[in-house]
């Protein structure tokens, strides 16, 4: 009982309390940059993940138009399934709606993706630019056309170094991120 009242004395303290205020004043603001930090590296790695993805779709953008162009459920698509095969058409039907749903969700974003491209070449085109219309060829040559180059490649065809290559790589995703991804694809802080 004793050692409580010790306490309370100390707590209550008009010297100690002020202390106590400091304290906590500073707690409260380390903790608030603490929280703003964490929201800005939540934010950055939204964006790093956009630029990701930017990426990735651009790499295998070609793959995504061999699958939406060769598919070899097309027949199924057209005709319907053909009643007289043999097989349990529960887990079949399954399996061919989830084919046909992949090969629609790949045929949406090839054409979302073609508009961005679309969009992008003629607002490269009419920078007047050369470094801007750069961003076009680059990102057109290491991945929209189908034989896609090196870097050392590029760089001889456009005359610069493979370190422009890369840069103007770089430029040209961020600006594309933009496109693909709307509002997400933008670096907020």
């Amino acid at each position: 009982m004793q050692k409580n009242d010790e306490v309370r004395k100390i707590v209550f303290d008009k010297e100690n309390l002020e202390i106590y205020k400091q304290m906590v004043a500073e707690a409260t603001e380390n903790a608030v940059k603490q929280i703003e930090k964490e929201k800005q590296e939540k934010i950055k790695n939204r964006y790093d993940t956009r630029l990701r993805n930017t990426e990735m779709l651009l790499r295998n953008y070609n793959s995504f138009k061999k699958h939406a162009q060769d598919a070899t459920y097309s027949e199924i698509e057209q005709n319907g399934l053909d009643e007289d095969l043999d097989y349990d058409k529960e887990i079949d039907n399954l399996f061919i709606n989830s084919i046909l749903k992949t090969k629609k969700r790949t045929e949406i974003m090839l054409k979302h993706i073609d508009n961005c491209i679309e969009y992008y070449t003629y607002k490269c085109l009419a920078s007047g630019k050369d470094d801007v219309q750069r961003r076009i060829q680059v990102i057109k040559m290491l991945y929209i056309n189908e034989e896609t180059m090196t870097y050392e490649e590029i760089s001889e065809e456009l005359d610069c170094s493979t370190k422009t290559i890369n840069n103007t790589k770089k430029a040209a995703i961020r600006e594309l991120s933009v496109l693909l991804f709307g509002i997400d694809g933008v670096k907020l802080y």
